[in-house]
């Protein structure tokens, strides 16, 4: 399925799976926090300290997972490399609780939290999963932390593109876009 494919039935069945961690954001009203990239399309939330996932125009079809409260100033994670990927990953993990969390993670203490969080009963997580499993019919993942932490691995968070709110709050200097726009060129030429 292409990621038009998903979010169009996203958007029509608009979902609250609280249990799972993954409730619907319409993308025009959705809360937007100080991380949140330029001009993402937010479309779902974990329901709780501000955790949210996106796509970003700037990086094609890949889902984020956007934290507010991450350390080590993780704000913008790769999730899946697009949407069908992404909830394989949910139906695989039974859903979102660890997805934030488990870059910082070794093996063995993913390993363990995921056996924990599919042990434990709760019969409103397992109705919610069989039905996400049924409205996006995707395969598991065969290694979930080791899909994720590659993805990770191989993003540049230098690369987000972040609003002056971002910069403003962290204190930072905003980063140079490293594309050139035309008039700048010709300002630069110029005053040469």
């Amino acid at each position: 399925m292409t990621n038009k494919e998903i979010f169009a039935i996203w958007e029509k069945t608009k979902p609250c799976w609280v249990a799972l961690g993954l409730r619907y954001e319409n993308p025009r009203k959705a809360v937007r926090y100080f991380c949140t990239p330029q001009k993402a399309r937010i479309f779902a939330s974990l329901g709780v300290d501000g955790i949210h996932y996106c796509t970003i125009p700037h990086f094609g079809n890949t889902v984020f997972v956007v934290n507010p409260s991450a350390s080590e100033g993780r704000y913008v994670m790769p999730a899946a490399e697009n949407a069908a990927m992404f909830f394989s990953l949910i139906c695989t993990l039974r859903g979102t609780q660890l997805i934030d969390q488990m870059v910082s993670w070794d093996k063995e203490t993913f390993r363990d939290a995921w056996e924990n969080l599919i042990s434990e009963s709760d019969p409103a997580r397992e109705q919610e999963w069989q039905s996400m499993c049924a409205a996006f019919p995707v395969p598991d993942m065969e290694d979930p932390y080791g899909y994720v932490h590659a993805l990770c691995a191989a993003f540049d968070p230098a690369d987000v593109p972040y609003t002056e709110e971002y910069y403003e709050t962290l204190g930072l200097t905003p980063h140079k876009n490293k594309e050139y726009d035309f008039v700048s060129t010709m300002v630069i030429y110029r005053e040469k």
